[in-house]
């Protein structure tokens, strides 16, 4: 399907393809785009944003950035898909044309890279959380056994479990980001 260059702001532009922002919030986006700009103040921070999800609303519809994480309680993080690599963009009058395939293997490689630290992450998530788990466990068995030992053991009893609920968090937020990545690779 043959389609218009999309107009896009040039400091937008800039941060998304010259910055590499391949994955990223929108506060990261915000505070790299007004490093870029150097237009817009602590006090426009507000404003800025409004602006910036207008303009990534428009590339989501357009299919070039896609938004994971929508539906939960983490913050948003925006992906470039392929598409991005392809398209022309308007920037004031001038047509830029697609990035060349080097830039997509250099992207590629890039997710790849992050998907497999993501990865290592979650696997040792895992890994810390049975530890954790499992040491929550033993508290509440020597309670049980030793019951004299309540008051002495009871606040690490409870410092594990919430240790145990902080890693189970983060172990689902990286596998949720994992399988949302893999949905949009098939």
């Amino acid at each position: 399907m043959a389609r218009g260059a999309i107009k896009i702001d040039l400091y937008l532009y800039e941060v998304l393809v010259e910055k590499n922002f391949d994955c990223f919030t929108m506060s990261e986006l915000r505070d790299a785009y007004m490093q870029e700009s150097d237009i817009y103040t602590i006090a426009d921070r507000e404003s800025l944003k409004n602006w910036l999800y207008g303009q990534l609303n428009r590339l989501i519809k357009n299919r070039i950035v896609v938004k994971l994480n929508e539906h939960s309680i983490e913050r948003p993080i925006y992906v470039k898909t392929d598409l991005f690599y392809y398209t022309t963009f308007n920037i004031d009058g001038h047509i830029i044309n697609p990035i060349k395939a080097v830039k997509i293997i250099d992207k590629t490689i890039a997710k790849q890279s992050a998907i497999d630290e993501l990865k290592n992450c979650a696997k040792q998530y895992r890994v810390d959380f049975m530890t954790s788990l499992a040491e929550s466990e033993e508290y509440m068995r020597i309670i049980k056994t030793f019951p004299d030992l309540t008051p002495r053991l009871k606040e690490q009893y409870h410092r594990s479990r919430v240790n145990s609920t902080k890693l189970l968090g983060k172990l689902k937020a990286v596998e949720v980001l994992l399988t949302e990545w893999s949905c949009y690779e098939a």
